[in-house]
């Protein structure tokens, strides 16, 4: 796990709980899942049990990402938000909807003031299954529509959109999909993958995962 502070906002960090995660989504790469080291055939590193909570230094931190990895597969992101509840503690956690956190972990989200769970969703149904590969639509919907069922009402819910060349003209599915799944007050957010994921850059990514973007995507 790391705490790395933001060096144009000194009171921001992102807490990376390390880089265990299920999905080896198209547009991610071995640095930040181990489900791609696998298929990569790479020792797995996932930076997780380097460090206890207790040797991070939060002083003079506001705000705080918590990344990945996928955080709720981490006991080190509970532990965090355990550490920091009687704080005030601006806190951001990225999702990526394919597993459900347990009611104790979002009766821990409703000591904060300031809490969002933003879902990581570039597209829905078999668009969402290629980008977020092995992920299933049905699982993740399901599990959204039951985390706002359940969560406190302190919560605030945000989607990340990851725009590529796959998906530059149907990601607005997502934001269709949002307003009838999320409060109305949530927010959306764009980032553009790096420009050189060309359409044949996922073809080498098919090449490893046994996918078809061009199936996917007709």
């Amino acid at each position: 796990m790391e705490l790395i502070l933001n060096e144009r906002m000194p009171n921001h960090a992102t807490f990376d709980p390390g880089l265990i995660c299920n999905l080896a989504c198209a547009t991610c790469n071995a640095e930040s899942s181990t489900r791609w080291q696998v298929l990569r055939n790479l020792p797995i590193e996932s930076h997780a049990f380097n460090q206890t909570v207790d040797d991070l230094d939060f002083t003079g931190i506001e705000h705080i990402v918590i990344g990945g990895g996928e955080p709720i597969l981490h006991k080190s992101t509970h532990a965090v938000l355990e550490k920091l509840k009687h704080t005030n503690m601006r806190i951001l956690i990225h999702f990526n909807g394919t597993v459900k956190p347990s009611l104790d972990f979002l009766n821990l989200c409703s000591y904060y003031d300031d809490m969002t769970i933003c879902f990581s969703i570039d597209g829905v149904e078999k668009h969402f299954e290629y980008l977020r590969w092995p992920g299933r639509w049905t699982t993740v919907d399901s599990n959204i529509k039951w985390i706002v069922q359940h969560a406190p009402a302190n919560i605030n819910f945000a989607v990340n959109i990851t725009i590529s060349e796959l998906n530059r003209t149907t990601h607005t599915l997502v934001v269709d999909w949002a307003k009838t799944v999320l409060p109305n007050n949530h927010r959306i957010t764009f980032q553009e993958t790096n420009t050189e994921m060309s359409l044949n850059y996922f073809d080498g990514i098919d090449q490893i995962r046994g996918t078809d973007w061009r199936k996917a995507f007709a």
